[in-house]
Parts: structure tokens; C-alpha cells; sequence
């Protein structure tokens, strides 16, 4: 049966990606649903809702059936009148789900009302929890972006050096990861470093002209950069460092970048030995996956890497790489891997094990918010920089 999920999650739509971009932002996010996609996104998905001492200003306009008949627009506008009187916030975000969208409620115009009645700068995103995480994230970019560029002033500006584009907790950031980064760019150069994914978001992005280089490290940050390089003609890199020898030639692009020169082209050692591995498959987010992928197939000369993309984009570049895949349905990733199979090594979330674990002799766990939630966040490894190379001594173990 087509759209079966038997072993897999259900995964993160795109209103989780707009909290998770939200989850420290001072706005108020207000999802438009009867709670549960609001309770999806905080308590399952969100990795910081742990910590109860950063508590985001997220709501529910709490729909009911009957609000289906006498109308959701008047609800939503009473209901954000209402939170005003206790909580403040920048800019309000209105977040679409499955209930509004059968109703065909039409956020653009509901938001120019309530940012008549509030005299609050408020944004309406029609997600509609088909699509996946990344989409959702790539909506509130660009709408923000719009009115930054609509409206200069808006949002006081943040400038700096370098901005790191879609370093989220859906994508497997967290504090150390970025505080890691940050400290790369910094000895390379940088004097400051804004990170869109963390506090400060819309003063990041109005302070996006002054930015010297930005870094895309998800899909919503590769659409930003692009946007951003036509609009500014501001270079970009994308990626991250896996593993000593790729930080290595990361930075000289990075220093290059900074000091206004070309780009250098990454040059690799040769072989000094055959890899022991000869095919592994990687399954997750097109942009982790191509990471580590580089790293095994340059560095550790890995003949074979394939690529199961669960987030499937049409980025050309990454739809038509050499051993990628989209994975669409649970049977489609069971069909391929009966296919191809067997693997030395399958790296992927533990949710997976169960339906791939008979085609490969070692499976490796890679824990992925946007995939499990915060179920395995305690259990995540470290990839940036030296630390990939531990990382990848448990792939190589597959061979003893």
C-alpha cells in the first residue's frame, strides 16, 4: 500500500520547521490548529523544549469544530488580542496546518488584520503539514526577507562578517556544533559571526548586506544564499568540515573568501591505500549526507557512497550527484536497499534499523531530529571537524 508508514516516523512537517526557526526568537508563533500540531512540534520534535528555562512563546488558537462554521478568522484575531494583555513579542507569526488549510483560510489577509489591530509587524505562512521541515523553514525566510527589503528599518540590523544559513535543531545543530563553527570562522578571519537558526534571527538577516560571506549549511539556508547572492552579490560555501583533512582545506576557502579572493577549488591527497569499505549507504538530509560523503569518498577513498535523501529537494546539483536517491515511501527504501544491497555499512537514524539492519553487516545510528525528535538527541555524534574522524572509524569498522 502506497504511503504505509510501518517502521517509519512521521516526518517533520514544515510548521515544526517554522518553530524550530521560532523556538528562541522574541515572536509570537501562534499555530492555527486544534493544538495537537503545535503539541507535534514542541514535544516530540523539539530537542530545547527540555529545558525548561527557555520556554518559547509558542500558542494554539485552540480550533474547535464549530469554529469551522462561524469562521476562524475572527477567532484567530480575538485570540492574539487576548495574548497581547500578557505576552509581548517583536512580530507575530501566523502558522498554518491541515484544519485551516481545508478551510481555505487565507493567512496573508488575516495577518495584515491583526497587524492593523496590534500595530505588530505580523507574517501568515500557509503550511499545511504536508510538506516536510526544510520547506516550512524556507517560507519564513523568504516572507521575513520580503519585508526587510520592503520596509528598510524594520528589524534593527545585526552586521556581520559571516552568517551561517539554517544552523537549526531540526538539522542536527546544537550549541557546541555552532559555538565549534563560529570559533573555525573566527580563527580564519571572521570578526563576528551571525547564526540564523538561533536568537536574533530577523536582526541577523536585515544585517545580511554587510555580510562578507555566508555559509549554507541546510536547504533553507542554500535557498537563502542564493537569494542573497543575487540580490548583494555576497559568495557563499555550503557545508561543513568532516574530519581533519577537510577542515583543512575548508579554511583556506574560507581565509580566501574573507580577504575578497577567488575560491580556491578543494585539492585532494592521493590514496595511500585501497578503502576496506566498498559501498556505503547514507540515509538522512541531502546536506549532511553530501558531507560526510565527500569526507568518506575523498579522504577515506570509499569507492561507492550512495545517498538516501528524505527530505528530497530539486536541487540539481544533489538530484543528479552520483549514488543519490529521494526515499518518498518506507517500501520504495526497502525495495532499493533489496536491490542494491547487500552494504558494508548503512549510516542512519536507529528508527531505520529495524527494516534496513538485513541488508548491511554493520549498521551505524546517525540520529536526525527532523526523523526521530528528540528521542536519540542525548545519543547524537559529533561530526564537525576532528571529531568526524572518530565518527568515521566506526563506518570503517564495518570491514574488521
Amino acid at each position: 500500500m502506497k504511503q504505509l508508514y510501518r517502521v517509519f516516523p512521521a516526518l517533520a512537517p514544515d510548521y515544526a520547521g517554522v518553530s524550530s526557526l521560532l523556538f528562541e526568537e522574541e515572536a509570537l508563533t501562534v499555530f492555527v490548529d486544534p493544538h495537537g500540531c503545535n503539541g507535534q512540534s514542541l514535544y516530540y520534535m523539539e530537542p530545547r523544549y527540555d529545558a525548561f528555562w527557555q520556554m518559547p512563546r509558542s500558542f494554539s488558537c485552540g480550533i474547535w469544530e464549530k469554529d469551522a462554521v462561524f469562521g476562524v478568522d475572527d477567532l484567530v484575531r480575538r485570540k492574539v488580542r487576548g495574548l497581547l494583555e500578557y505576552v509581548d513579542g517583536a512580530y507575530i507569526v501566523l502558522v498554518g496546518t491541515p484544519v485551516p488549510t481545508a478551510l481555505g483560510l487565507d493567512f496573508s489577509s488575516l495577518a495584515r488584520q491583526i497587524q492593523r489591530d496590534t500595530g505588530i509587524p505580523t507574517f501568515g505562512l500557509a503550511t499545511n503539514g504536508l510538506s516536510t521541515y526544510d520547506r516550512g523553514q524556507s517560507l519564513l525566510l523568504h516572507a521575513l526577507m520580503d519585508r526587510i527589503e520592503q520596509e528598510p528599518g524594520v528589524f534593527p540590523p545585526l552586521q556581520c562578517d559571516v552568517h551561517l544559513l539554517g544552523a537549526t535543531t531540526l538539522d542536527g545543530w546544537d550549541s557546541t556544533a555552532i559555538r565549534d563553527y563560529t570559533a573555525l570562522l573566527q580563527d580564519c578571519g571572521a570578526r563576528s559571526v551571525a547564526c540564523w537558526g538561533r536568537p536574533d534571527l530577523v536582526h541577523a538577516m536585515a544585517g545580511a548586506p554587510w555580510s562578507r560571506l555566508n555559509i549554507a549549511v541546510s536547504s533553507a539556508g542554500y535557498d537563502m544564499a542564493k537569494r542573497l547572492q543575487q540580490t548583494y552579490g555576497t559568495p557563499f560555501l555550503t557545508g561543513y568540515p568532516v574530519g581533519t583533512a577537510m577542515e583543512t582545506r575548508f579554511r583556506a576557502q574560507v581565509r580566501a573568501a574573507l580577504a575578497g579572493e577567488p575560491i580556491p577549488e578543494p585539492t585532494f591527497a592521493p590514496p595511500e591505500s585501497s578503502s576496506p569499505l566498498r559501498r556505503v549507504l547514507l540515509l538522512g538530509d541531502r546536506w549532511n549526507n553530501e558531507t560526510l560523503g565527500r569526507c568518506l569518498m575523498n579522504d577515506y577513498h570509499v569507492p561507492e557512497v550512495q545517498m538516501g535523501d528524505c527530505f528530497p529537494c530539486e536541487i540539481p546539483q544533489y538530484s543528479s550527484a552520483p549514488g543519490y536517491f529521494p526515499v518518498r515511501e518506507e517500501d520504495e527504501l526497502s525495495a532499493h536497499c533489496q536491490e542494491q544491497g547487500p552494504y558494508d555499512c548503512i549510516v542512519g537514524d536507529p528508527l531505520f534499523r529495524p527494516l534496513l539492519g538485513q541488508y548491511t553487516r554493520r549498521y551505524v545510528p546517525n540520529p536526525h531530529p527532523a526523523i526521530s525528535g528528540r528521542l536519540y538527541w542525548q545519543e547524537m555524534d559529533r561530526l564537525f571537524g576532528p571529531w568526524g574522524d572518530r565518527f568515521v572509524s566506526r563506518i570503517l569498522a564495518a570491514a574488521e
